[in-house]
């Protein structure tokens, strides 16, 4: 069965957030995480779940990780792609913000993935920084072609590997929001 199919029929995975693009996004989260969980707390009132649950968010096109360059605890450090392991710079979790925004929190330092020095250009290189309510830090699930859309709130731009790069290593920055795997991505659950 097609995912398409499948979250057509997903009734509760639709009806948790209004919309023709929120419902395909909360089709898709529910694949990843089941219904029960989207329920209780992404997009729901309860930001539990975003808050206790450790994700990989894995690049489509190299089916690498987002990860803290060196294991940095420290502000600025680079945010790149790497080999998905369970380590907790390779590891995040989604805090929900409401309203359908979130910061992507790295669970080793606790700092969030922002946009550098608040750019809106595309490649501007996205790094961690100490969470905070400014719309460069702050990010949205959007539906894209084949996966999710991380877009941030203040450039509307995406989350992107540059040049599509496939090793371990390679630079993440923000890029328009178009149909190419290297700007979509997976949420997958740390087991």
């Amino acid at each position: 069965m097609s995912p398409n199919r499948s979250c057509k029929k997903n009734t509760l995975a639709a009806g948790v957030v209004a919309g023709r693009k929120a419902s395909r996004v909360s089709c898709l989260v529910a694949r990843f995480f089941g219904a029960a969980v989207l329920a209780a707390g992404l997009f729901g009132a309860s930001p539990a779940f975003a808050q206790e649950t450790s994700v990989y968010l894995r690049a489509l096109h190299s089916g690498k990780c987002l990860h803290v360059n060196g294991a940095s605890a420290a502000n600025g450090a680079a945010i790149t792609q790497w080999d998905c392991a369970n380590q907790p710079h390779i590891t995040w979790r989604l805090r929900y913000l409401g309203g359908g925004s979130m910061y992507l929190v790295a669970d080793h330092s606790g700092k969030c993935a922002q946009v550098n020095g608040g750019g809106t250009a595309n490649s501007v290189q996205v790094t961690q920084w100490d969470c905070q309510p400014v719309p460069h830090v702050i990010w949205r699930l959007d539906a894209a072609p084949s996966g999710l859309f991380i877009v941030n709130r203040k450039s509307g731009k995406c989350l992107h590997v540059e040049g599509a790069s496939t090793r371990n290593g390679g630079d993440i920055s923000q890029y328009a929001c178009i149909d190419q795997l290297n700007v979509q991505w997976t949420i997958v659950p740390v087991q």
